[in-house]
């Protein structure tokens, strides 16, 4: 089961539920405040178009909102100064893990403020969130950052 997780950054408000699949409309003005319910809902619509062969391999993963990385987040990928976060995978790599291997679930961080700040409207912010998304199940999956630039290179220029 894929659980989203919304908190604040001072992680005094925490949302937990099973994930739902919540409609709203897709056309927000360029400045305007995008609440985080929406945001929330664009993550929902994104989880819910993963092909299912991806999603059967989620069953251990929360995808978890957070409004931007923290700086040991920004750290722990050795993040140039202005680096642009939008996601981030911490877990276990599938690949990495022994035969009894047992944990909390991985997570998945989608960061919306560098998403929203980058999007002029929620239609290429749901885009963002599912580019960001395929990144992070491929490194829940092994991959290394070279290898998943290359398919998503292949992937928009239509080779697969």
């Amino acid at each position: 089961m894929i659980f989203v997780i919304f908190r604040s950054r001072s992680g005094k408000r925490i949302f937990y539920f099973p994930l739902l699949v919540l409609y709203t409309p897709l056309f927000f003005g360029y400045n305007e405040i995008m609440k985080p319910f929406d945001f929330e809902a664009l993550v929902n619509q994104a989880l819910t178009e993963l092909p299912p062969e991806f999603k059967r391999q989620l069953d251990n993963v929360a995808v978890v909102i957070e409004e931007w990385p923290t700086e040991e987040d920004l750290q722990s990928i050795k993040a140039k100064p202005g680096t642009l976060l939008f996601g981030l995978y911490r877990g276990v790599p599938k690949i990495a893990r022994g035969a009894n291997y047992s944990s909390l679930p991985d997570k998945i961080a989608i960061f919306s403020g560098p998403i929203l700040s980058s999007s002029p409207n929620a239609i290429s912010a749901k885009q963002k969130i599912k580019e960001v998304i395929l990144h992070e199940i491929g490194h829940h999956f092994g991959l290394r950052e070279d290898e998943i630039r290359k398919a998503e290179r292949r992937r928009k220029s239509g080779g697969g």
